[in-house]
């Protein structure tokens, strides 16, 4: 799992329930290392915009199929 910081300075603070926050990144990173296969790379960044923190989760898994219609 690698973790990119972009821009984002220590005397941010995050307002929200830390349970619910702590409990939807677990949730994000253990699908993330559930549906990636071994090896393959987990992204974690944190970068500011106005007014906010963006958390973006990314890894490199297959995804979710696609709904094309045809059944």
């Amino acid at each position: 799992i690698e973790l990119q910081l972009e821009g984002v300075n220590n005397d941010m603070v995050v307002q929200g329930d830390p349970d619910g926050l702590r409990q939807v990144l677990a949730n994000l990173l253990g699908n993330a290392q559930m549906h990636t296969a071994p090896g393959s790379a987990i992204e974690v960044s944190l970068a500011e915009g106005p007014g906010a923190l963006n958390l973006t989760v990314r890894d490199h898994g297959p995804g979710l199929p696609t709904d094309n219609g045809d059944e």
